[in-house]
């Protein structure tokens, strides 16, 4: 998933399990010269990375949280200031409607020959084998599963 995310032009990729808390804060403050990213994405699904994406942003910045589709736990977050000090705009969301996916489909087609797309697709199945493309999937085995109707493409 890091080197995917290299791949589409992600300035900073950190290995959670490579690096403490501590470290990752410092790498991202020392990548922008102390001051903290523009925008942070959280889309991993971990809690404790929502508490630590407060501290990667910069003042002022903007700070999306898109992975937190289960319940992964409480955070402890300190609103005056973590929030309202650095002025952070944060962005959160649930689920998606058809507007979404036309507008990424569009994003895509506009940028078909920038970005290795197909490289997100790391494995294909069958339909009589969508269960276990979900599995792989809340895994975290596969980026994208594709599921083919008819076996093939």
């Amino acid at each position: 998933r890091l080197a995917l995310a290299r791949s589409f032009g992600a300035d900073i990729t950190l290995d959670i399990a490579q690096y403490t808390p501590e470290e990752r804060i410092r790498a991202v403050r020392e990548a922008t010269a102390g001051r903290g990213a523009d925008i942070t994405i959280e889309a991993t699904g971990v809690a404790s990375a929502v508490a630590e994406g407060f501290q990667f942003t910069r003042n002022a910045g903007t700070f999306v949280v898109v992975g937190q589709y289960t319940d992964a736990g409480p955070i402890t977050v300190n609103p005056h200031l973590e929030i309202n000090q650095p002025h952070l705009q944060i962005r959160g969301c649930w689920g998606s409607d058809l507007g979404h996916l036309y507008r990424g489909l569009r994003i895509m087609a506009r940028y078909a020959n920038h970005y290795p797309w197909q490289d997100m697709i790391t494995s294909q199945h069958a339909l009589t084998d969508t269960a276990s493309a979900l599995s792989a999937a809340e895994r975290q085995q596969s980026i994208k599963a594709l599921i083919l109707p008819n076996g093939t493409l």
